[in-house]
């Protein structure tokens, strides 16, 4: 055989070999694509049009969702809320992902929620960080977008591959956090053993990089006293007045639920106290958050709900995790959110068939709804 023929079959097995991995990639890309393992990836939260949403059957009722980790699309409490709301002709669209605060729940409504037509919009806020998440933004989501902008084409467009998120999910999970500066953590005497915990993803990592660089996290969420706090704050009623607005014009109802942080509800003092975040008595017992959030609420005649009175209620029986390393919802409290965001809905769908009925219009207006004092 001779050398021309050698090239020409190396060259053929070599390209077979490629195109068979090629296809296999393929193959493994569309099958996550198309299965319930999707929302398991966690994709940019700066791309919102890349949200995979479930068709509306004809005639719905459709109710939009914006927020963090706590209302997610992966994640229990968004889950119990579809299965439980198919019976009553309600499907739920929902934009909300890990890690996004106040500006993103902007970005996710203006680039995906506004044309989606939604008869309401829920804007999930947790008093335990979306403030910071406004107030630390320079120093946080717009660095990251920096070096977003800074990436390859080749790499921006493997960042919407669901295939290559997942396998650097895996890799990411099996070691510390390259953007957590360990060492500085372990210098200011932070507990070894909450190091420890946090470098094997087994606790929230978010509380060791904010002790790190922003030790009056807590102060400036809970107790809203320095001039940068009501700085945040004040951006953070603009947020909400332009989609509550956006609301109006497209007829259609808004309505923002506040998540209580759990050191309100539970004991957590010593936890904080570990990682070196600045301390203050006041802390405990605080309902600052929710009294400023009465007031903007009250004085603008927006539809607000607080959560605080029902998971006080529920201190018997916690709604929240039984750890104190993480102030999301266990099932008792995604039952407990679950059946009033339900009660809440429902209402406010009947509330506009009742008023298209009364009206005898297409349109139906949105009317002042009876939990509109959901706040003390």
């Amino acid at each position: 055989m001779n050398p021309s023929s050698n090239r020409a079959e190396i060259f053929f097995r070599a390209l077979a070999l490629l195109l068979g991995l090629f296809f296999a990639l393929c193959a493994a890309e569309i099958f996550i694509r198309l299965s319930p393992f999707k929302n398991k990836v966690r994709l940019q939260t700066e791309d919102p049009q890349s949200f995979a949403l479930q068709p509306v059957p004809a005639g719905n009722f459709k109710v939009l969702i914006l927020g963090d980790s706590f209302i997610k699309i992966d994640g229990p409490l968004n889950q119990r809320l579809q299965q439980e709301m198919k019976a009553d002709g309600i499907s739920v669209l929902n934009l909300a992902r890990d890690g996004m605060g106040p500006f993103d729940y902007l970005n996710a409504w203006e680039t995906k929620g506004k044309s989606l037509a939604p008869d309401m919009v829920i804007l999930s806020y947790f008093v335990g960080n979306d403030l910071t998440g406004v107030q630390y933004f320079d120093d946080t989501q717009k660095n990251s977008k920096r070096l977003l902008e800074k990436k390859s084409r080749i790499k921006s467009l493997l960042q919407k591959s669901y295939l290559y998120r997942y396998l650097k999910q895996m890799i990411n999970y099996r070691r510390p956090s390259p953007f957590v500066d360990w060492d500085k953590a372990e210098q200011k005497g932070m507990d070894p053993h909450l190091l420890e915990l946090a470098k094997h993803w087994k606790m929230n990592i978010w509380f060791v990089d904010m002790s790190n660089n922003h030790p009056d996290y807590l102060r400036d969420n809970l107790l809203m006293q320095s001039k940068e706090s009501l700085e945040a704050w004040g951006k953070v009623k603009n947020i909400i007045r332009k989609i509550d607005q956006d609301c109006k014009n497209q007829r259609a109802s808004f309505l923002t639920v506040i998540f209580p942080a759990g050191l309100q509800i539970h004991e957590t003092e010593s936890f904080f106290k570990s990682l070196r975040l600045n301390w203050d008595e006041k802390l405990l017992g605080t309902e600052i958050p929710q009294q400023k959030f009465s007031a903007f609420c009250k004085g603008e005649n927006l539809s607000c709900y607080d959560f605080l009175p029902d998971f006080k209620e529920g201190n018997k029986h916690p709604l929240y995790r039984g750890d104190e390393y993480d102030d999301h919802l266990n099932e008792a409290g995604n039952q407990r959110v679950a059946a009033k965001l339900r009660e809440l809905i429902v209402a406010e769908k009947n509330e506009r068939r009742i008023s298209f009925l009364k009206s005898g219009s297409q349109d139906c207006p949105t009317g002042k709804n009876s939990w509109r004092t959901g706040l003390p």
